[in-house]
């Protein structure tokens, strides 16, 4: 009379707070999504992962230098991780300068010393 229905399979994700969170497989014919799954970016994190400072971030979003940030919430805007990545590995080296064999020679500390005039009588 009743046909039984086995459950779907289940993955379970243990996250850092160490709460499993359970996902059902989905339903058969139903189209996935294969698009993977990436971390999102902070703010603090960018700005630490690639040392700068906050209103450099700031003006490198505004002048179109670095990717815009998506929306994560009503208040929350992160970068994703790959395309930062894509961003710094599109981004061409700086010339290496080479040093000079002789070490520079330290400024001077104090007053600048007058010019004396060169006369021959001392």
């Amino acid at each position: 009379m009743y046909k039984e229905i086995s459950p779907a399979p289940v993955r379970r994700l243990i996250f850092a707070n160490g709460r499993p969170i359970e996902f059902a497989e989905p339903a058969p014919g139903l189209p996935v999504i294969s698009t993977p799954i990436c971390r999102i970016l902070r703010r603090a994190e960018l700005m630490a992962t690639l040392g700068i400072k906050p209103s450099t971030l700031t003006d490198w979003v505004t002048k179109g230098h670095l990717p815009p940030p998506i929306q994560i919430g009503p208040r929350n805007v992160g970068w994703r991780e790959d395309i930062i990545a894509a961003w710094l590995d599109s981004r061409q080296p700086t010339k290496v300068v080479q040093q000079a064999d002789t070490p520079p020679t330290p400024p001077r500390r104090g007053r600048p010393r007058k010019a004396v005039a060169a006369t021959g009588d001392r």
